[in-house]
């Protein structure tokens, strides 16, 4: 009878979704050290990685995860132990390569010896978890006529009892399944937009249900057959929705986005009211963190702007709510909208920080965003911090940690890491020998792309201060006066353009090129960022309204020439908006519109045939004044968005 024995001992079922193997972000391990050495954990092994948001899924030794590089999307699956690639399968073309948010968001799911994949385009498929081969493939927008969300497909794939479950979006597509073997069709549901959330299944009253976070609605579908038994209504227009619901029976919460709290629902066994409002508003609402459920309390991060930010630790408060009533056990951090000036390079001393949650051992393994990695007490009690260490610093970190057998699975957009987290006695043996993470927590940060034109990522969820827009249009009316003076320098050297009309035209066409290159130029040498290219923005509009009339003036009225000038306009503001949401100045973008502002003392500053030197003082004033009104518009656009 020892078999018996053997069946009742505890079984390590790996970390096979993105959510751990229940759903719930809990992971199925019996202990956890109490704390780290001074260093950190033990490093058992660190290796490159391409870009990506996807987690790493660990099943039978093996730890799989999604990533691309410029020669595409790939599935890669490697040794759990030793981080040795086993195998990896290209899954599709770049996502938004070079753009703030590049490579696949969703995470593969282990299921039956098969690796489950949903790419950012929208390819949903399955590979043989032996060597990679392609098994079945669908793409959900190009074959089943989906309507995928903005950003990029999140949702990672929920394999249960043969059905592979994908939220998709459109008509008769809200909720869709596949048939894990073939990937056909096997049920689909709803009309409702879709989100980023991927389904979730759940037991109630004995029946296996599948629920659904959309755009607006949550939904819920019988597993086998797929019939719509309810859909709630969550918000009306645009609402994202990209964490998991926390599901204990008969209640279901669901976190909103920004500030709109998280809502409790219960399942009923009224056919007339299936689902019920218990309460509405919660003070916790996730953005990309999933909250956790532990021992009736929910522990996740309060996310206090619109979205997370690409260029720094995103500002909230990481809170402990009663699931039953809502009440705010404890939170830490700093519910005050801070700018970049105010925040801490790392979070430190009581501020977890924006963080993904695991529970396991009576402890929360927390990673947040600046690549720091802290254990916390499962407390109803307070926020106890048992340890904290930097393991991926340099990038944000938004990635779900995997863990399994005591071991941290982390990446981000450059590499990857596996931690020891288990009893010290119980540290493998035979595998790469321990490391302190010296060698990972100094890397220098990376610099952006695009730094060596003197752009950096702002804070893009607040507007630039009055002082910050103050310095924007002192510097920028300083290229004005230097390019003056150039031009009155040229004057000197080359007789035949002293005339008041050519020095006005020079200080122009000089102020362009000059404020283009103003900006790397003083970034590198003042430590504050400084804009001056709204003054180039300002400068090409002057030159397109007015200039042609100063140059050609027997086809500056033709309307194939009008045409073309306004084309031309309108391209440089449409790629200064895209050059603006590329980097993450979201608010700056609004010096597009300064135009609006400035253009009757444009149309003023037009000069005559001859223009005299008293004449030119006036046009230089009006030139100043134009730009004010451009610059100032633009602000008060900034300010009103803000």
């Amino acid at each position: 009878m020892w078999w018996l024995l053997f069946l009742l001992l505890p079984t390590e079922h790996g970390w096979p979704s993105v959510r751990g193997p229940y759903q719930t972000g809990h992971a199925d391990q019996s202990a956890l050290a109490e704390k780290w050495p001074p260093a950190g954990p033990p490093v058992l092994w660190s290796r490159s990685l391409g870009e990506g948001y996807s987690s790493f899924v660990v099943q039978d030794g093996k730890a799989a995860t999604l990533y691309q590089t410029a020669a595409g999307q790939f599935a890669v699956c490697l040794d759990a132990a030793t981080g040795e690639t086993l195998w990896e399968t290209s899954i599709g073309w770049p996502w938004e390569r070079g753009r703030r948010y590049p490579g696949p968001r969703a995470t593969p799911t282990w299921s039956g010896g098969k690796l489950y994949f949903a790419a950012a385009d929208g390819l949903v498929g399955c590979l043989d978890g032996r060597n990679g081969r392609r098994l079945w493939q669908v793409h959900l927008q190009q074959d089943l006529g989906g309507e995928l969300p903005g950003f990029g497909y999140c949702c990672s794939p929920t394999v249960e009892a043969g059905l592979v479950l994908q939220p998709m979006g459109g008509k008769n597509s809200a909720m869709i399944a596949l048939d894990a073997s073939s990937g056909a069709v096997r049920w689909r549901s709803g009309d409702e937009a879709g989100s980023y959330a991927p389904a979730m299944t759940i037991s109630h009253r004995g029946r296996r249900l599948v629920i659904g976070s959309l755009e607006n609605h949550v939904v819920c579908h019988e597993l086998q057959s797929g019939k719509r038994l309810w859909s709630f209504p969550l918000s009306s227009g645009y609402d994202e929705h990209s964490c998991w619901p926390i599901w204990q029976e008969p209640l279901l919460w669901i976190s909103g986005p920004f500030r709109k709290g998280g809502t409790l629902l219960e399942l009923t066994d009224d056919p007339g009211e299936p689902v019920r409002v218990v309460r509405r508003k919660d003070p916790l609402a996730n953005d990309l963190f999933s909250s956790v459920l532990s021992g009736g309390a929910v522990f996740g991060f309060d996310v206090m702007e619109s979205q997370s930010s690409a260029s720094r630790s995103t500002r909230g408060m990481f809170r402990c709510l009663e699931l039953s009533t809502g009440k705010e056990l404890w939170a830490a951090g700093n519910s005050r909208p801070m700018r970049e000036s105010e925040l801490p390079s790392t979070t430190g001393g009581d501020w977890p920080g924006h963080c993904s949650v695991v529970a396991a051992d009576g402890k929360l393994v927390l990673v947040n965003d600046l690549g720091e990695l802290l254990l916390l007490r499962d407390s109803r009690d307070r926020c106890e911090i048992l340890c904290r260490t930097p393991v991926l610093s340099g990038e944000l970190c938004w990635t779900q940690p995997a863990l399994a057998a005591g071991r941290l699975y982390l990446r981000n957009q450059s590499r990857a890491v596996c931690l020891y987290l288990g009893p010290p006695a119980e540290l493998p043996r035979g595998e790469t020998q321990p490391l302190t993470l010296a060698a990972i927590k100094d890397q220098t940060p990376p610099e952006s792309s695009l730094h060596w034109l003197g752009i950096q990522p702002g804070p893009e969820l607040l507007p630039p201060d009055h002082q910050q827009l103050l310095n924007w249009n002192l510097a920028s009316c300083g290229v004005l006066i230097v390019a003056f003076l150039s031009a009155l320098l040229l004057s000197a050297m080359i007789p035949r353009l002293r005339q008041p009309k050519d020095l006005l035209l020079m200080t122009e066409r000089l102020s362009l090129p000059m404020a283009l290159v103003a900006q790397p130029l003083l970034v590198t040498l003042l430590p504050q960022h400084l804009l001056t290219w709204p003054l180039a923005l300002h400068i090409s509009f002057q030159l397109l309204v007015a200039g042609q009339s100063r140059s050609l003036p027997s086809v500056g009225s033709s309307r194939w020439l009008a045409r073309s000038r306004l084309l031309v306009l309108i391209s440089i503001a449409a790629a200064w908006v895209f050059l603006c949401r590329h980097v993450g100045l979201i608010f700056e973008s609004a010096f597009a519109c300064g135009f609006v502002g400035s253009l009757p003392f444009v149309l003023l500053s037009t000069p005559g045939p001859a223009l005299t030197r008293r004449g030119l003082i006036l046009r230089l004033l009006l030139l100043v004044v134009s730009f004010q009104c451009f610059f100032w518009t633009s602000a008060a656009i900034m300010l009103f968005r803000g």
